[in-house]
């Protein structure tokens, strides 16, 4: 055992703490260490109920569990994906779209929208309203602020979040303007 390891412990706990959802190369590369060096301490970490790990999106991600910080994180980690992050932001933008005109908007495949909505859903980032026979996606806060985390919104940029109408209210404007 090295004689250093409470210290690397703690700069790795301490990245883990400050970008949760963090992937293991990136904490090899802000640490300075070996990517297995990483994986030996994490996977101790994790033993001793320090960091829990969760796949996303098809890479193991790490949050702080002390703090219980991992609880509903995972969609940090998704938006670090730039796709999803393309569709997170079209949302921001275009918010009360079908699944349909989200992929047309952004030119993917149907199924592809159909998989990252569905994934993000999960994360609590947005949420889906049924309208008629059509399903309409929403922003939901946590997906500004995840936006906003990563950098992906521009400073002082209001974000209307009362753009999720109730079934009832939309029919009664849609009433109004006939």
């Amino acid at each position: 055992m090295q004689k250093n390891t409470p210290v690397t412990r703690a700069r790795i706990h301490a990245l883990v703490r400050a970008d949760p959802g963090i992937h293991i190369r990136r904490i090899a590369a802000l640490s300075g260490l070996s990517w297995n060096t990483v994986q030996y301490h994490l996977r101790r970490m994790e033993g001793a109920g320090l960091v829990a790990s969760q796949k996303v999106e098809g890479n193991v991600c790490y949050f702080d569990k002390v703090a219980g910080a991992y609880k509903g994180k995972t969609g940090q980690a998704l938006l670090r994906d730039p796709r999803n992050a393309l569709l997170a932001r079209h949302l921001v933008d275009h918010g009360g779209l079908s699944q349909r005109e989200i992929a047309e908007g952004l030119g993917l495949a149907a199924s592809v929208v159909h998989r990252r909505v569905t994934k993000m859903e999960q994360a609590g980032l947005i949420e889906r309203v049924s309208e008629g026979r059509s399903v309409l996606v929403f922003p939901k806060e946590d997906l500004t602020v995840g936006l906003d985390r990563a950098g992906l919104l521009p400073h002082g940029e209001a974000v209307d979040l009362d753009i999720v109408p109730a079934a009832a209210n939309v029919e009664v404007e849609a009433a109004e303007v006939v």
